[in-house]
């Protein structure tokens, strides 16, 4: 787990209540310094984080507010050991909720909201939001190019580029399945009562994580 949260690998509550629940984490910790310091977001960085720390055979990436059904890693070493040399994309079901009210280490709300079902997310192509391959490939092409953390377009254009210049294929697979909480613009939106037209106009693109 790389936590950027200001303050939270240092209090060690969410790694206690992770562990205390089961989960076999081998790091939580917070992202290397960044190559670029200036850099908009830390989003490439926190992801080769990740890699330097993971050890097996293959890895996958999940993001903020996003969370997997419990068969999934069964469904995703399923797709692993289908397709060799292969990044695979799951799909999505996006769902509206209010900004978080709270800045507690385990929960987001202080009375937890009934997440509204608003539409599925399924990349045209390829995305770079629930995705994951094997170790292999991130070695071959030295993790992600951290430039990308200056403009976010930048990290999925690359991926794709090398992928497609070492061979490797782009699929996506609709039985890898996660949940995600729409958190873009939370500061900006209207009123959480507004109509979830008025959030998300139809012509919005596909929502990326």
């Amino acid at each position: 787990v790389i936590d950027g949260w200001p303050g939270r690998v240092e209090r060690g509550i969410a790694e206690h209540f992770l562990r205390e629940h089961g989960i076999p984490i081998r790091h939580y910790g917070i992202p290397k310094a960044k190559t670029f310091p200036t850099s908009r977001t830390g989003f490439v960085n926190a992801m080769n984080t990740g890699l330097l720390y993971a050890s097996g055979s293959h890895v996958v990436f999940l993001h903020d507010f996003t969370s997997m059904p419990p068969d999934a890693l069964i469904r995703w070493r399923a797709c692993f050991e289908r397709d060799q040399h292969s990044l695979i994309h799951g799909v999505g079901i996006f769902y509206e909720a209010p900004k978080p009210d709270t800045e507690d280490d385990i929960q987001s709300w202080k009375e937890p909201p009934v997440p509204l079902p608003r539409e599925p997310w399924v990349p045209k192509e390829f995305e770079v939001g629930y995705w994951g391959g094997p170790m292999e490939y991130f070695e071959l092409v030295n993790g992600f190019d951290e430039r990308a953390d200056f403009c976010a377009d930048w990290c999925l254009a690359s991926v794709k580029a090398q992928a497609k210049m070492l061979g490797w294929r782009l699929g996506i697979d609709q039985s890898l399945v996660c949940h995600c909480i729409d958190h873009r613009n939370w500061e900006s939106r209207p009123a959480a009562d507004a109509p979830i037209e008025e959030l998300v106009p139809r012509s919005t693109p596909a929502p990326r994580p």
